[in-house]
């Protein structure tokens, strides 16, 4: 399914995408975040998740919405609508994971960041877990499309389940992640989680990752 998604939070990315049977209603729900969250003093942003995307329609449809739907619903427009270093953000979640549903090579990807960046975009890039060594739940030889993204949030949902798996995952990949994204200006948004039933510990289990 192709999404331009929504993270309840005081930070909301909208979801949704314009071609398809959804669109219209995926555009209607963007306009009704936007209005809610300049209602009630939310931030919010545009995030695309490309998982399931048509392969070849992607980079162009991708580009087409956020150029003329995302014009015409006057989404950045708004006083809510989230900006990094005066730039509006912008989410792309999925590149460079290793299942078939998200095919496309760093080259196709990396065009697809810096074209969003050349529209004025801070650009903010949902990645698999093991995106910097390129093992597991991520493609190799895929840094070359990552480090084009302003922010990288590496994906965490199922990595740990206690807290000595948060320390663990702190310790590796995290602290070699945030070195790397150090060296390449690249702002680091670690994923905190809350865990399934008999993992949340009371919320010890969220807390100790936002401690880390």
């Amino acid at each position: 399914m192709i999404q331009r998604r929504c993270n309840a939070s005081t930070l909301i990315a909208v979801p949704g995408f314009t071609i398809g049977g959804e669109g219209p209603t995926r555009n209607d729900m963007a306009v009704k975040v936007m209005n809610a969250a300049q209602t009630y003093g939310i931030k919010f942003y545009i995030m695309y998740d490309v998982s399931g995307w048509n392969s070849n329609a992607m980079p162009a449809q991708i580009e087409y919405d956020w150029t003329n739907v995302m014009a015409q619903l006057h989404i950045t427009n708004s006083p809510m609508y989230a900006m990094q270093n005066g730039k509006p953000v912008v989410c792309i979640w999925g590149f460079g994971f290793t299942d078939s549903n998200k095919p496309w090579d760093a080259a196709t990807c990396a065009s697809v960041i810096n074209w969003f960046k050349s529209q004025g975009c801070y650009v903010i890039g949902g990645v698999p877990t093991w995106w910097r060594t390129g093992v597991s739940d991520s493609r190799t030889n895929f840094l070359s499309a990552y480090t084009n993204f302003n922010m990288i949030s590496p994906w965490m949902v199922g990595r740990i389940g206690d807290a000595n798996g948060a320390d663990n995952f702190y310790n590796n990949p995290q602290l070699g992640d945030q070195a790397l994204c150090n060296s390449d200006g690249i702002d680091y948004q670690p994923c905190v989680l809350p865990g399934d039933t008999g993992q949340r510990a009371h919320g010890d289990f969220m807390w100790r990752q936002f401690t880390t």
